[in-house]
């Protein structure tokens, strides 16, 4: 779930305040942020396996701001999410599993 909201901010549906303030409340609830076995490739193929399963539309749920999300029909290109991965990461590994 942390992840996809890095997603959303790499493509422009969140500020990096709005972004913060979702992460540090899923603190906050002491929900998951980050693991250590949830690696790009693993995420890539994911989302492929997805698209594959969903008729070409792949039906992505991302935030788009403070209490509000829409979903998403296209794909989301691999440059958003390997930047996404290394901010997520950068930013969130020191949580380790939890």
């Amino acid at each position: 779930m942390s992840f996809m909201v890095y997603v959303a901010q790499q493509k422009g549906l969140l500020t990096k305040d709005e972004k913060d303030r979702i992460i540090q409340c899923m603190l906050g609830l002491e929900l998951p942020v980050w693991h250590q076995e949830c690696s790009l490739a693993l995420l890539q193929k994911s989302l492929r396996e997805r698209l594959k399963h969903s008729a070409g539309s792949v039906r992505m749920p991302l935030p788009t701001g403070l209490g509000r999300a829409e979903i998403f029909h296209d794909m989301i290109e691999d440059d958003v999410i390997c930047q996404a991965f290394q901010k997520w990461t950068e930013e969130l590994s020191s949580f380790g599993n939890k």
